[in-house]
């Protein structure tokens, strides 16, 4: 769970043009949900 909250939040990282994420934040705070969501794809 560990190494996919690392790639999730670097990721997010990456989209919100390089902010720095604290992991223990991007696990459970809504400003956040979008980023942990699973896309819908068809």
């Amino acid at each position: 769970m560990n190494s996919l909250i690392s790639v999730l939040a670097a990721n997010a990282s990456h989209t919100l043009e390089g902010e720095r994420i604290d992991l223990k934040h991007f696990a459970k705070d809504k400003r956040y949900a979008a980023l942990r969501k699973k896309p819908d794809t068809p």
